[in-house]
């Protein structure tokens, strides 16, 4: 995801979160005597891949009068390439009684709900957030989350419709994917029913992490896909 879109979004979702809307900073550190926010973020991945996330929402929150350091706590969790272990870092937010948990994954957003219903999860997702349960609705989200959206499945549709537009021959086309992530199922439902509307040739290649990744390039190669 682009840094910038990233940022905005961020900083737009933090402006109706408790840290942003129910006080100022000041007027919180009054409340608070002395006491700093602490705030969550939860991630898969690793941090020489994903902590440029973690410094988005520093900035985001320093915009709100929210400084490190100051009157800000963040507490950084990074899962690896293994999705269970999210799980029990949101739990261990959890305990370390944190103000609000950023999400900064579908994945990271569903240890979360699973392991609080009462802390505040902003998300960022790619992903429909209503169809994966994050929220009731755009205009209502309801529960103690909210946040970003990219809506994943529609895109995924988008994509092989415009690959049909590129290449008007196109009859057989390769989709890497993670089938460990959580929000595959609905994405790949999308790419399989606009397929079959197409009549195109579908191949999966699998990888859910990078060891698996140079064996799935493998296979795409002998696909020989159109696109």
């Amino acid at each position: 995801m682009d840094r910038r879109v990233f940022l905005t979004g961020l900083g737009a979702v933090l402006a109706v979160t408790p840290l942003g809307a129910t006080a100022s900073a000041q007027e919180y550190k009054a409340q608070q005597a002395g006491k700093a926010a602490r705030v969550g973020f939860l991630s898969p991945g690793e941090r020489s891949s994903r902590g440029w996330q973690a410094d988005v929402l520093k900035e985001a929150l320093r915009g709100h009068g929210w400084v490190e350091g100051e009157n800000l706590v963040i507490e950084q969790r990074f899962g690896g390439e293994r999705y269970e272990r999210l799980r029990a870092l949101a739990d261990e937010l959890v305990c370390l009684k944190v103000d609000l948990i950023f999400a900064a994954s579908a994945p990271a957003a569903q240890a979360a709900k699973e392991a609080t219903a009462t802390v505040p999860i902003v998300f960022s997702t790619l992903n429909d957030p209503v169809r994966a349960g994050f929220v009731t609705s755009f205009a209502r989200p309801g529960r103690n989350m909210t946040g970003q959206a990219g809506l994943g499945p529609e895109l995924e549709r988008k994509r092989i419709e415009l690959l049909k537009q590129v290449v008007p021959a196109l009859s057989r086309v390769t989709v890497l994917i993670n089938p460990s992530n959580p929000m595959t199922p609905p994405r790949l439902r999308e790419i399989k029913e606009t397929a079959q509307a197409l009549k195109l040739s579908l191949n999966l290649a699998t990888a859910s992490d990078a060891k698996e990744l140079d064996e799935a390039l493998r296979v795409m190669a002998r696909a020989r896909p159109t696109a």
